[in-house]
C-alpha cells in the first residue's frame, strides 16, 4: 500500500529476527517484486542466506536499522548531489590548457577557472626570507 496508493519512493521495512521466518518471506517476496522501481531496505537480523535472497531481489539489508538509515541518509545526499547542474557543464566552459607543464599557481588557476575550488596562493613578502634554511635542514625554507 505505501508504494502504490501513498506513493512512497523508499520503504524502510523492520523484520528483526522474523525477517528469517520462511512464511514471512514467501509473503512478502510477491510484494517486494511487484514494486522493483521502490527503494525498499530491509532491516533484518538473519542468517546470511536469508540476507542473499533478499538482495537478490533487489533490497538493501542491514541488521541494525540505525545503518539502514544511515545509508538511506546517504543516497538521499547522493541524489541531492546528480540534481544539482555543475559549474562547468560542458568542457567549452573551461579555458583551453596552454601547451607544455604547468607550475602549481598556473594550475590551480586553470581549475578555478573550471569552478574547482582551489586554495589561496600567498607568497612571502621577501622573497630572500624564503632562500634561507632552518638549521640541521638541506633545504630552504618557506
Amino acid at each position: 500500500m505505501l508504494l502504490s496508493d501513498c506513493d512512497f519512493p523508499t520503504l524502510l521495512c523492520f523484520l528483526g529476527t522474523s525477517g528469517s521466518n520462511p512464511v514471512i518471506y514467501d509473503s512478502i517476496k510477491p510484494l517486494l517484486e511487484r514494486y522493483p522501481g521502490g527503494l525498499v531496505i530491509m532491516a533484518i537480523s538473519v542468517e546470511p542466506e536469508v540476507t542473499q535472497r533478499f538482495e537478490a531481489i533487489g533490497r538493501l539489508v542491514f541488521e541494525e536499522p540505525a545503518r539502514a538509515l544511515t545509508a538511506l541518509a546517504a543516497l538521499a545526499g547522493f541524489g541531492r548531489s546528480f540534481t544539482q547542474e555543475s559549474v562547468a557543464t560542458t568542457p567549452s566552459a573551461c579555458p583551453r590548457l596552454p601547451a607544455g607543464r604547468l607550475n602549481e599557481q598556473a594550475a590551480k588557476q586553470v581549475l578555478a577557472a573550471c569552478g574547482v575550488a582551489c586554495p589561496r596562493e600567498k607568497l612571502p613578502r621577501r622573497p630572500r626570507r624564503r632562500e634561507r634554511r632552518r638549521p640541521g635542514s638541506a633545504f630552504p625554507s618557506a
